[in-house]
């Protein structure tokens, strides 16, 4: 997933960010995510206030910033559609419900 954000040209400041680094972000995002599926929904607040602090210290823009949680969530999203041999429409539902509300609360933080 990284690979597609450095590769997004809608994500500037995002190709700015090393590989190792933005690999790290992306997976303390995941992290963030498995732990509010499992029901600890102080995550989402835990994980914008994480996405919020990075952003800030690398300058990227707002606008950047929710179109690159769009790439990850839709990377997300096609990895479980690809999983033919599961069902797989309950964690999409729980992607676009995590995803959602980082985009609704970042946009309203600001």
């Amino acid at each position: 997933m990284a690979e597609q954000l450095v590769r997004n040209k809608y994500v500037g400041q995002f190709r700015a960010v090393g590989p190792f680094e933005l690999r790290a972000m992306i997976d303390r995002i995941l992290d963030h995510y498995d732990k509010w599926s499992e029901g600890d929904q102080r995550q989402l607040a835990s994980c914008l206030d994480f996405i919020e602090k990075i952003c800030f210290a690398l300058s990227i823009p707002l606008a950047e910033t929710a179109y690159a949680l769009y790439v990850l969530r839709d990377g997300i999203q096609a990895g479980l559609s690809s999983d033919m041999e599961n069902d797989n429409a309950e964690a999409i539902r729980q992607v676009n419900s995590f995803f959602e509300g980082l985009f609704r609360d970042l946009l309203r933080r600001y």
